[in-house]
């Protein structure tokens, strides 16, 4: 799972999974359930939109800034948490 180290309040980047069988050979087709996830963390929050699957093996979703602070975004595919997490940084908007 990436994502952006940073994003300014009320902008969103995408996070983007790439899926991988257990050998660690990419997946070339869609159709799991992927659900992107933000939490916060030092007063951050963020808004994440429904995940976008492409039939590619690759899943994407946009987390928006919303307050100034620190968000955990993660993945999780069949309802299985990855162990991989990152840390986006939600800094102040334009006024």
């Amino acid at each position: 799972m990436s994502v952006a180290a940073s994003v300014n309040s009320g902008l969103g980047v995408t996070a983007t999974l790439v899926a991988k069988d257990s050998n660690s050979n990419l997946l070339t087709a869609g159709g799991s359930l992927v659900v992107f996830t933000a939490t916060p963390l030092a007063s951050g929050t963020a808004t994440v939109s429904a995940t976008n699957d492409p039939n590619t093996g690759s899943y994407t979703a946009t987390v928006t800034g919303v307050l100034v602070g620190t968000v955990m975004v993660g993945a999780k595919i069949s309802l299985a948490a990855f162990n991989s997490t990152q840390t986006l940084t939600v800094n102040p908007g334009a006024i």
